[in-house]
């Protein structure tokens, strides 16, 4: 073999091998996240776990009553009494502290309430509290809960009522004294009542009536 063939073998080896080179460095770049890269990918069909959100309640409550007439009313409530509705404080749950119970569900006993603000104007039967104050109503919105009781009156800011009220039952499912609306029967400026069962009623006739029945005893309170 001539020397110039010898050469030529020698150029074509090293050209070869320098091709080699390129190709593992390019390959080897291909594989390595650089300047503006995305970074090592995940396996197919692995996402990321978005971070868990507060489960909202959205519960309607239906209640299967007794007839609502003025002697049924004035047999469960432990205090009726005329007042003029002042409007609602805000909703809050039936917790000692009124926040959210941390174990809450549909089916716990705890719930979502209303304070209602009366003014009192002439008491009925019971004991009656003095000045402005309040009464449980169920349902409301607490944060992003909402509890809807198809029992809930449609009282008015400003109007008189006939209110009747009784026990309620606290975040464990006991009764309590704390007192919540039963019902509330609005009262025109004439003195009649609408009634739920008896249609328009003279205030007098229902306060003769409501008087011959004993008011319900409130549950006392055990630690």
């Amino acid at each position: 073999m001539t020397a110039i063939s010898i050469r030529a073998a020698s150029l074509i080896a090293l050209l070869v091998a320098a091709l080699i080179l390129v190709a593992a460095c390019l390959l080897l770049a291909g594989t390595r996240p650089g300047i503006g890269s995305a970074g090592p990918t995940r396996p197919p069909g692995v996402t990321p776990t978005p971070a868990a959100s507060p489960t909202c309640l959205i519960v309607r409550v239906n209640v299967d009553r007794m007839p609502l007439t003025t002697k049924n009313l004035a047999s469960v409530s432990s205090f009726t009494f005329v007042g003029v509705f002042q409007g609602y404080e805000k909703a809050r749950w039936s917790t000692p502290d009124g926040a959210r119970p941390p174990d809450v569900s549909p089916r716990s006993p705890a719930a979502i309430y209303r304070p209602a603000r009366f003014d009192l104007e002439t008491t009925v039967a019971g004991t009656a509290p003095t000045g402005t104050f309040t009464l449980r109503v169920d349902g409301g919105t607490a944060g992003c809960d909402t509890y809807t009781y198809d029992t809930a009156p449609a009282l008015k800011t400003g109007a008189r009522y006939l209110v009747f009220a009784g026990y309620t039952i606290n975040a464990e499912g006991k009764p309590v004294p704390d007192l919540g609306l039963v019902e509330a029967w609005p009262v025109d400026a004439s003195g009649m009542v609408t009634t739920a069962e008896e249609g328009l009623v003279a205030l007098a006739a229902l306060t003769d009536e409501i008087h011959r029945i004993p008011p319900a005893p409130l549950p006392t309170l055990v630690p």
